[in-house]
């Protein structure tokens, strides 16, 4: 009679030890699929590289005085968030660059509350479409003023 009860007990014994190496082989596997998961995929989601030198070479608004990027004018995206845009005779001017998804914010100064340039971009190959407008901060009315829409092609040299 001794002798089944430490068989039993050896038996259950074993089948608790199997039940908590399942448990944690699952457990494992559980974690193992959070993490992928979890991964970040909007690392650039417009299909390329924003950094480098972009030359407009069409814009949907020519006329002077607007805001939009005029063909032949540049930007140099920095890695390190700053922008250079050289404007045909105004010269260079630094901005701070954010790219969430495809959201492209061109900032004036690094407070988002400053004039900026704010749109989508669309990379394809050695060419991008941003499609923008420009905000302007009204301090005397505390409020923006936004431009009308304007895209704007660009192609690296």
């Amino acid at each position: 009679m001794e002798d089944e009860k430490r068989k039993n007990s050896f038996y259950m014994k074993q089948q608790l030890l199997r039940l908590r190496t399942l448990i944690a082989v699952m457990m494992c596997a559980l974690m193992g699929l959070t993490f992928a998961a979890c991964s970040d995929d909007d690392d650039d989601p417009s299909g390329g590289n924003i950094e480098g030198r972009w030359v407009c070479s069409e814009t949907s608004d020519t006329a002077e005085g607007t805001y939009a990027f005029q063909v032949g004018e540049t930007i140099k995206f920095n890695s390190g968030n700053i922008a250079i845009v050289s404007w045909i005779g105004d010269g260079d001017e630094e901005y701070k660059w954010e790219l969430k998804g495809n959201s492209l914010y061109l900032m004036e100064e690094e407070d988002v509350n400053d004039d900026h340039y704010v749109g989508t971009i669309a990379i394809n190959g050695n060419e991008m479409t941003y499609t923008y407008k420009y905000r302007n901060w009204r301090s005397d009315l505390f409020t923006w003023e936004d431009t009308k829409t304007f895209t704007s092609k660009f192609k690296r040299p």
